[in-house]
């Protein structure tokens, strides 16, 4: 059985709090584990429990028995929790609202309202959608003017809009099935690089105009092992999208661009984690399936493996770092490392252990675990007195308990 370390908020909780849109610890780490166990990846993990501290500061951990892939993935959420985390930009409905209002200025200002009346529209699904719509109000577009793919002729211009661009793969993909002469790509949020790198390689891109311009946050993400991470995904996409990079951590009212990650087992790109609550982002909630025999809720989600530790503010309280899980009839406890970096062993606690862990989290006093445990166990009181005060002093010695 081990441990790894998922989040650790330190003693500013601000960040976690506004992640989830919160107001109080428990329930900022509660939400961000119920994003994590409806993820598919999470399915794939049988057995593993997350457990959630609050205090002294947010500590969010997972419990189990990993295979390699296992640990590659958990590792790989860690790492896209802390970016998410530090650098969320949500985008709700006003904002969005607000950024497609500067993208049309973008376009008229280019183009002038004549040439824009010519132009046609057509978006990337699905997120693609929701922004043309809302651009065909901004800049009053005839019906006539938003097409399908393949609608326009040699001679026409065509405007493909999304919600964002991160590598540009999607629009790479759009444009090979794609027979119009002239193209204009407008996502909301994308990279300037991004953006004068599909210019100069696309022919029949006439312009890539975003609302907004995002700087790439990967050298700051990475640190020290920027390069060797640029080189790695350089590699991995190849020629599939045009620029690798990391933007501050998008999501939108309606969805949260879907990661990646590198299976060193399979050397393939696998479909990564979503983070965001279900919340906040319409495709994350569970989907509504009106042929589902009777039930237009479709099926109930899994039921989540989660676990949040309780406050111990006794005469014996875990130490800040230590997490624990219950498991069946035993409990997991593990002194967390500094880093979300590596596994850590688990020791396990059974039977008398299992229970005396727990009066001690349940009382303020010695006397009151004592009187505890004896409803517990027929045993003389002195007898368990004294194996209660061993068993103490030796997760006293480890630092697994305090006194403080």
């Amino acid at each position: 059985m081990d441990a790894l370390l998922l989040y650790e908020g330190g003693h500013e909780a601000g960040r976690l709090l506004g992640f989830t849109q919160q107001s109080e610890v428990p329930a900022a780490l509660e939400t961000l584990s119920l994003a994590i166990t409806q993820n598919p990846l999470w399915q794939t993990i049988p057995h593993a429990v997350l457990a959630a501290r609050p205090d002294p500061y947010p500590v969010l951990a997972v419990f189990g028995v990993f295979s390699p892939r296992d640990l590659n993935h958990l590792r790989e959420l860690a790492g896209q929790l802390e970016r998410a985390i530090q650098s969320f930009r949500y985008i709700d409905y006003a904002a969005a609202e607000q950024a497609v209002r500067r993208l049309a200025l973008r376009l008229i200002e280019r183009f002038g309202p004549e040439q824009i009346a010519r132009f046609r529209f057509t978006a990337i699904p699905r997120g693609g959608l929701i922004v043309l719509s809302m651009l065909a109000y901004a800049l009053d577009l005839s019906a006539e003017q938003i097409v399908g793919p393949g609608s326009v002729d040699s001679g026409g211009t065509l405007v493909v809009v999304d919600d964002c661009a991160l590598s540009g793969l999607r629009f790479q993909q759009f444009l090979s099935r794609e027979t119009c002469s002239q193209v204009l790509f407008c996502p909301l949020f994308a990279n300037a690089d991004l953006c004068r790198i599909i210019e100069q390689r696309e022919s029949r891109v006439r312009a890539c105009i975003a609302a907004e311009a995002m700087p790439d946050r990967a050298p700051y993400f990475q640190g020290a092992d920027y390069r060797r991470w640029h080189q790695h995904w350089s590699e991995v996409m190849g020629s599939n999208g045009y620029w690798v990079g990391q933007l501050d951590y998008l999501a939108f009212a309606w969805s949260e661009p879907q990661s990646k990650i590198w299976n060193s087992d399979t050397a393939e790109v696998d479909t990564g984690w979503n983070v965001v609550p279900p919340s906040l982002c319409l495709n994350r909630r569970p989907v509504v399936r009106p042929d589902a025999a009777g039930d237009s809720c479709g099926s109930p989600a899994p039921r989540p493996r989660f676990q949040l530790l309780p406050h111990s503010g006794g005469f014996l309280r875990p130490a800040p770092r230590v997490l624990w899980a219950d498991l069946d009839q035993a409990v997991a406890v593990a002194r967390m490392p500094d880093a979300a970096s590596a596994a850590v062993p688990c020791f396990q606690l059974a039977g008398s252990a299992a229970d005396m862990w727990r009066a001690v989290l349940q009382s303020r006093t010695r006397d009151q675990a004592c009187a505890l445990l004896l409803r517990q166990y027929d045993a003389d009181p002195a007898v368990l007195g004294r194996d209660f005060d061993l068993f103490m002093s030796e997760l006293q010695k480890t630092g697994i308990l305090s006194d403080r």
